[in-house]
């Protein structure tokens, strides 16, 4: 089965459900077993394509946590504060 087909068949995330880790890793390895060596090299060239954004994505979780617990409290805004003139 050629990787285009079950992706159209079977989507990985539909939009509104939960991400379930394991089955996505269930997932994953079905996909080596059956696919052999050009799936790992798929999935390591996807890896390092996103690899530069996980350092930023990894430090936003605090920033946006913070602004989180302090949102009751306080109005935070990002961006410029525009007037009518």
């Amino acid at each position: 089965m050629i990787y285009k087909d079950f992706r159209a068949k079977n989507p990985a995330r539909v939009q509104g459900k939960p991400i379930w880790v394991m089955r996505s890793i269930r997932i994953q390895v079905s996909q080596i077993r059956r696919e052999g060596l050009t799936a790992v090299v798929r999935k390591a060239w996807i890896f390092l394509r996103l690899a530069p954004d996980l350092p930023g994505a990894l430090m936003a979780i605090p920033i946006v946590a913070f602004v989180r617990l302090l949102s009751p409290f306080l109005k935070i805004r990002f961006g410029p504060i525009r007037s009518p003139n």
